[in-house]
């Protein structure tokens, strides 16, 4: 028998409630989506700043054409850095009308801020390579799908 101390009669509820949604959230087909040059990129969508602080972290894998769309609800200049996070991530950073303005590369549990480095509507992370395989940089259009449009983030 497996003794539970009562400070953790929560504590495992709640990480078995966070795998699940975390496997229900990758192993389903996105509504939401984005395409540049041509890549069609379904997305799970950070939109409160709940969801914008816990981003990809604690997964061991991200299904190729699959990423993380951070929806901010201004333009700013953003950081974000991979502690916790376990997958190599490429990141975009994208203004207003949908021009990419910075790609960076992220190492996993890295602790190192990659900054924007100019105001940014959104931030888009997806496995790494996915832009350097598709000559996706700086400049570049991303053209999302009209659910993504109607998001109000917080």
């Amino acid at each position: 028998m497996i003794k539970i101390r009562k400070a953790d009669r929560l504590v495992i509820p709640a990480a078995v409630l966070l795998t699940a949604l975390t496997s229900f959230s990758c192993s389903r087909k996105s509504r939401y989506y984005a395409e540049i040059k041509e890549q069609r990129i379904y997305l799970e969508i950070a939109a409160d700043p709940a969801s914008r602080s816990l981003g990809l972290m604690f997964r061991d894998s991200l299904k190729k054409n699959n990423g993380m769309l951070f929806i901010f609800p201004r333009e700013e200049v953003v950081d974000f850095w991979m502690e916790n996070t376990f997958i190599p991530l490429d990141i975009a950073f994208i203004d207003s009308s949908g021009t990419i303005v910075k790609t960076a590369s992220m190492r996993p549990r890295d602790r190192t801020p990659v900054s924007s480095g100019s105001e940014v509507k959104y931030a888009l992370e997806v496995n790494r390579g996915f832009f350097i395989e598709n000559s996706i940089g700086p400049g570049d259009t991303v053209y999302f799908s009209g659910s993504v449009k109607e998001i109000e983030p917080r």
